[in-house]
């Protein structure tokens, strides 16, 4: 007969987690490099990439996932219909999406 041995995490015991992550959305093939925390550009600049932690089980955290990068690209679809117009006359500088 098989013994029966306890499994960690039972009823009521979900697992808990803290996932450390960043997300920036870029124009295609503008990201030359990514390092902790930033992003180097293409043409020499670089970008911050804010880093952000969740904390719950394993279900929670992959909601609050997918819900950021839902809001990332609702973001950036709205960016895009609504361009920012640059205060720095001649500027090529554009208004990046992130979260």
């Amino acid at each position: 007969m098989a013994k029966l041995r306890a499994i960690p995490g039972g009823k009521g015991k979900e697992k808990r987690f803290s996932l450390v992550y960043g997300v920036r959305l870029y124009p295609s093939a503008q990201v030359a490099r990514v390092s902790q925390g930033e992003a180097r550009l293409r043409d020499g600049t670089t970008s911050p990439v804010p880093l952000r932690v969740l904390r719950g089980s394993r279900e929670q955290i992959r909601a609050q996932v997918l819900a950021s990068i839902d809001a990332l690209f609702d973001r950036a679809q709205r960016e895009a219909k609504n361009p920012v117009v640059s205060a720095h006359p001649g500027s090529e500088e554009t208004n990046e999406a992130g979260c």
